[in-house]
């Protein structure tokens, strides 16, 4: 079976007391609500949740399209068809108490072509050669617009692609409508690669699982503060 170390903790579902900022004059910090046990077998979501921040993983199903393109991870076992790109997001609760996107990144495979065995990069040689190459993005049926990866701006060898607030404000309220998403990979008219994403997973588990667990480490922060002397309990009793 294929693992990876896509995720930060090793572990199951846990309140924690991290110091990660300023403590109270008390000692009391806040209480994070903490899930790592998903991994390429399980396709679980991990994720991170405080009363005012939430940062998570979801694995989203990722393929190559077009003939003689493959995907390569070296964290998914090396070169592939189909494998799986990783949607981190970040959710901040505002002033007003209003949780929304701050931003979200997709950590994906390489999109490659293989020659003499070796892999080279799609979106490097659509560089090398002048093609403009992007990600277009639809929901619905609908495109949503086209993030273009352009050379400079881009690190083509990057497994790492970032949104910013609002790019990822409404791709995460796409998600959350559960009408279907795709990101393409795409160059001259020509599909390489396509990210689709379950939307009723990610749904699921955004209101099921990841906003209740900022919740309750709200109510724990009120009830029973954290502190750095207990910096991290099992709660086997709490149900999403």
């Amino acid at each position: 079976m294929i693992r990876s170390n896509w995720r930060a903790w090793a572990g199951v579902v846990v309140i924690a007391g991290f110091a990660s900022g300023a403590s109270a004059e008390d000692g009391t910090i806040a209480c994070e609500i903490i899930s790592t046990t998903g991994d390429f077998d399980n396709l679980e979501p991990n994720f991170r949740a405080s009363a005012d921040r939430a940062e998570f993983t979801v694995l989203a199903p990722m393929r190559a399209v077009a003939d003689t393109i493959l995907l390569y991870s070296e964290e998914q076992g090396g070169e592939m068809i189909r494998g799986y790109a990783a949607l981190q997001g970040v959710l901040l609760r505002d002033a007003g108490g209003s949780i929304g996107m701050d931003r979200l990144h997709i950590r994906w495979p390489h999109t490659v072509i293989k020659s003499e065995r070796q892999y080279y990069s799609i979106i490097q040689v659509a560089h090398e050669r002048g093609t403009p190459i992007g990600l277009v993005m639809a929901s619905g049926g609908n495109p949503l617009g086209e993030m273009e990866l352009t050379p400079g701006a881009f690190d083509p060898n990057s497994p790492m692609l970032g949104f910013n607030h609002d790019t990822s404000s409404t791709i995460h309220a796409k998600l959350l409508e559960n009408e279907g998403f795709s990101a393409r990979l795409m160059a001259a008219g020509e599909v390489f690669s396509t990210i689709e994403p379950d939307t009723a997973q990610y749904s699921a588990f955004i209101t099921a699982t990841l906003l209740p667990a900022m919740e309750a480490a709200r109510q724990q922060d009120i009830t029973r503060p954290c502190t750095t002397d207990n910096p991290m309990e099992v709660l086997e009793s709490i149900q999403f």
